[in-house]
């Protein structure tokens, strides 16, 4: 057999999980490998790949969820895609799942140990409020937390009876606009043009907002926009005021008291504790 990477547990040490955000528009693949004590989840969000297995091909498309086990080979390619990739002991996975009402409830969806579903789309905007929320703080106390608390939600999701989710099925359009909007965050999108975008009136809007996500248009894309500035404030030097000109907050003021009342420091302070624990 040719020689393959292999993901173990030192590769995540001394942190209790990894989350790796994937993205692209041309193309991208990893090679084939195993796992030495680590489990792995992959949610896809956008797009659409391939993950190879022993058995064979397998296409996975906007929504699935899957897992990968400790001793499984596998690889993914694909082109245009999106995906988040959570690594954690096995130890830690286990320790979860001994939880009965956890375990069991896992056990249902995935009665090989294995996970391999699609979220249905009523569900897909609140795990991915919690996957972006958990890369913001992942390495941190905080962010171990979070892990439960997504772990958790998740497997609480996908095991309520599928005749309830007809309740709070997102409708097509606004499904379609959430996705939209979110491309657009850096373009300095209002709740105007979010408006124009699906051809609903701001009222019409309004009223499903508070429906469905129980929220208004300008808290969900406030919410939206400081998620985006916490990316761009850990993974680029883009000045803050240009950050907050691309979200569309010509008030550097407002900025500033959204961002603290959110986050409880201001950007340039948060930042530097970004710095401090990835130096640590």
């Amino acid at each position: 057999m040719d020689k393959v990477v292999t993901v173990q547990l030192e590769d995540i040490r001394p942190f209790r999980y990894i989350l790796h955000r994937i993205r692209t528009h041309n193309g991208w693949s990893f090679p084939r490998h195993r796992h030495n004590r680590v489990f792995e989840f992959y949610y896809l969000f956008e797009g659409s790949l391939t993950h190879v297995l022993d058995d064979g091909e397998h296409p996975a498309k906007t929504g699935d969820f899957f897992s990968v086990g400790e001793e499984e080979y596998h690889r993914l390619y694909g082109r245009v895609f999106g995906f988040y990739n959570l690594i954690l002991p096995v130890e830690d996975w286990d320790a979860f799942l001994s939880q009965p009402e956890l375990g069991n409830a896992y056990r249902n969806l995935a009665p090989g140990g294995g996970l391999n579903l699609n979220v249905p789309p009523s569900k897909r905007a609140r795990l991915m409020n919690g996957l972006d929320e958990l890369f913001l703080y992942q390495k941190t106390p905080y962010g171990d937390l979070l892990l439960q608390k997504v772990l958790t939600t998740l497997i609480a999701d996908l095991s309520e009876p599928q005749e309830k989710h007809t309740v709070h099925t997102l409708p097509g359009w606004l499904e379609s606009l959430l996705e939209e909007s979110r491309e657009r965050l850096d373009s300095g999108l209002t709740t105007k043009e979010m408006a124009g975008i699906c051809k609903r009136s701001p009222e019409h809007l309004a009223r499903s907002f508070k429906r469905y996500l129980q929220t208004t248009p300008s808290s969900w894309l406030n919410d939206q926009k400081l998620k985006r500035a916490c990316l761009l404030l850990e993974h680029s030097n883009t000045p803050v005021l240009d950050i907050a000109l691309s979200l569309g907050y010509g008030n550097l003021n407002y900025f500033y008291k959204l961002f603290s009342k959110q986050y409880g420091m201001p950007p340039g302070e948060y930042r530097k504790s970004l710095s401090r624990i990835h130096q640590e």
